[in-house]
């Protein structure tokens, strides 16, 4: 297979010559990267198609559009103020704790629905005075 370069200046090339060069192509962002800036598989050591810094991009991307879906399931607005904000300023509060959003980043949508029923979806502001109402 022959070298072929497009417009942007990036080489197309198959992906065991790259890899025999210590370099793999990122689907993502088509760039040629070296290998150290990709995850590797665990079955063979190979690497995954998108670079580390694509794949955290799109796992974020992916978290917020995951936390606008649970915001518009628990009716967009605070439960206790009746304020809508942006996504970022809802905390989920049950019982005098509230649920840590970063452990959503890991979950299904399905599996985060389900770890919050029984929760309230409360403005930061609101779940503070419930934290110290509660004492």
């Amino acid at each position: 297979m022959s070298n072929k370069t497009d417009e942007s200046g990036s080489v197309k090339n198959s992906s065991n010559n790259l890899l025999k060069q210590g370099k793999a192509l990122c689907v993502r962002c088509h760039k040629i990267k070296k290998i150290k800036e990709f995850y590797k598989r665990r079955v063979n050591g190979k690497p995954f198609s998108y670079c580390i810094q694509c794949q955290e991009e799109v796992k974020k991307l992916k978290f917020e559009e995951k936390m606008e879906i649970i915001v518009q399931m628990f009716g967009g607005i605070c439960q206790d103020c009746g304020i809508p904000y942006p996504t970022p300023v809802y905390e989920f509060y049950a019982d005098g704790k509230t649920f840590s959003v970063g452990r959503a980043k890991n979950m299904s949508l399905q599996r985060l629905m389900k770890e919050l029923e029984g929760y309230v979806m409360l403005c930061k502001n609101c779940s503070a005075l419930r934290k110290w109402e509660k004492g």
